[in-house]
This record gives C-alpha cells, structure tokens and sequence, in this order.
C-alpha cells in the first residue's frame, strides 16, 4: 500500500487482512463406559479446531445434567454421583478461543452398581424358628439379584448365617430353624448382583 502527498509517494507497507476464527468442529468417537456408580465419557478430539486452538472440553450428561470438564490435552472423563439403574447419554463440547462447538452425543448407557435393600422386612415367631417376609429391592442395581444372605443375632452372642441362598429360589419368604423358644433375634437381610452388595435390612422376632 502506498500513499501521496505534496511531498511525494511513500514507501509501500504490507497490508494486514485479518481473518476471524470461528468455532471448532465437533468432537468424534464418542463413547460411555460403565462403572459402579459412574461413566467415563471418551472421545477423539475434533479435526477441525476453527483456526482457534482448542482449550478444553465440556461434558453435559442427561438427564441429571451433572457435567465434568478437563483442558485440552484430556480425552476422556469420569462423571459420578449417579443413579444406579438409570440410563444416561452424554453430551461432548469443544471449546476454543471463539466459543463452543456442537454437540457430539454418545449411545444411552445404563448406570450399574449394588442393589438397594430389600423391602417391607418382616418375621414371624414359629416354634424354635421364624419364619422371615421381604420384597425384592427398589432397585437392582442394574443387573439380576444373585444371593439373598440372612443372619441371626441373639443374646449370649448367638450368631447365625445362611450363607448365600440363590435368588431363584427365594420368593419373599424365608424359614429359620434351630432357635430358642421364647428368645427375641435381630434378623438382617441382605442381597448382592454382580456388582455388590446391598445394605442390610432388619427386624426383631421372638420364637415360640
């Protein structure tokens, strides 16, 4: 570029255009790996950074809309915290000096871990046994109930386990034996899935 005057032409300088950055690309590949209780959310980073170098990445998950978010170097990361037996999709930003880029979804993923603890516990005094009610959990912790477990505490320091008892083979009720007429036992039960296992649930009884 030059320019005149009355004193004449100066000298030619270099013309700056400048060129705007604009968002980057969406992220690819992304994926969510089940845990116990969390997911951890990959991806691969976008091919195209808008002319903008990215600075970071953003993850929103749904429903929940609990997020994580980690700088540019990372690719993945884990979200915990979350609802056992619910299922999740998450939502994958990039972020650079302009702003936020799309979207990039993963498949739904369903959230596994230890079932809850099972309902309504209730027993009946039999005589020298009880006889025990329950309901399955709220909550399976996304995965089929494996063994029930049921103990026996009582005074002295008496102390009972069944070990495991298959959860087909139990329908919401259970019979003890081998107890002391007259004598008042804390029963707990418990239940696990291939994940872990539940807390306790318990009650009293006295035999007959």
């Amino acid at each position: 570029m030059t320019s005149n005057n009355l004193v004449g032409t100066s000298a030619s300088t270099a013309e700056v255009v400048a060129t705007p950055g604009r968002v980057a690309g969406p992220v690819t590949g992304v994926t969510a790996t089940q845990g116990v209780g969390l997911l951890t959310i990959s991806w691969t980073e976008p091919d195209d950074d808008g002319g903008s170098p990215i600075t970071g990445y953003s993850v929103t998950l749904a429903p929940g809309g609990k997020t994580c978010k980690v700088d540019q170097d990372a690719t993945s990361c884990d979200i915990a915290g979350l609802t056992i037996g619910t299922t999740y999709a998450a939502k994958v930003f990039a972020i650079n000096g302009v702003g936020t880029s799309v979207a990039a979804i993963s498949p739904s993923v369903k959230v596994v871990g230890a079932p809850t603890a099972v309902r309504n516990l209730s027993a009946t005094g039999l005589a020298k046994s009880a006889k025990v009610y329950f309901a399955v959990p709220a909550n399976n912790g996304g995965s089929a109930l494996t063994n029930y477990y049921f103990s026996v505490t009582g005074p002295g320091g008496f102390t009972w386990e069944s070990g495991p008892v298959a959860a087909n083979l139990v329908k919401g009720t259970y019979t003890i034996t081998g107890l002391t007429k007259n004598v008042t036992y804390t029963i707990s039960v418990t239940v696990d899935n291939e994940f872990g296992m539940s807390a306790a649930a318990t009650t009293t009884v006295k035999s007959k």
